[in-house]
């Protein structure tokens, strides 16, 4: 989750969790959670609309400012829903480059590190979702992703559907979206596929 027990992922608490995931160098699937502030804002529309997207991206600014990014190279986030607002934000961010903590924290710049993450296509197959990600992350950092089960019947088949006809992607870049890149981000399954052939 991006955050949990309203503490976002970079925070101090998780650093031993950080340095375990690191060691392993795993692959990491970072889903958002609605942060109990949500509530207090008394809006009347549901989470999935908006907090789940600002929780994604308050995680990663955190992970990105933290130093969490830095520190932890061997990590691979994959970020559901394109990522929420990052990609669109990610300039803004990187105008903070300058100040001494972002100096210390992300040395190589924030779009370094924003650069290493990977975005998944959950109920984001749209050119306003997909193009940003394509710029920030380049076409070997995207995957698709649907959020099966959450998402199931005429809104999953209505996603499948608008991806397919997606015309951010080219054909070759469709083809490492859907299976090329999730291939090399899990050799083990890579092997297994190839095995099965």
């Amino acid at each position: 989750m991006g955050s949990v027990a309203d503490r976002f992922l970079g925070d101090p608490e998780f650093e031993e969790f950080m340095q375990e995931l690191d060691r392993r160098k795993t692959v990491v699937f970072i889903h958002p959670n609605v942060h109990s502030s949500n509530r207090q804002l008394g809006l009347k529309f549901p989470a999935a609309l908006f907090e789940f997207l600002a929780d994604t991206t308050r995680a990663v600014l955190n992970l990105a400012l933290s130093g969490a990014l830095h520190r932890y190279p061997n990590i691979r986030s994959i970020l559901s829903h394109a990522g929420g607002a990052i990609p669109s934000h990610a300039w803004r961010w990187a105008l903070d480059d300058r100040s001494p903590i972002v100096k210390k924290n992300a040395p190589q710049g924030v779009l370094t590190y924003l650069r290493q993450l990977y975005f998944d296509t959950a109920l984001s197959p749209s050119p306003y979702a997909m193009r940003p990600a394509l710029d920030l992350a380049g076409s070997k950092h995207i995957l698709f992703g649907s959020d099966f089960p959450y998402v199931r019947g005429d809104v999953l088949n209505f996603e499948i559907e608008q991806f397919d006809q997606l015309e951010a992607f080219d054909q070759v870049t469709r083809s490492m979206v859907v299976r090329t890149n999730a291939l090399a981000l899990f050799p083990r399954l890579a092997q297994k596929a190839a095995a099965a052939r």
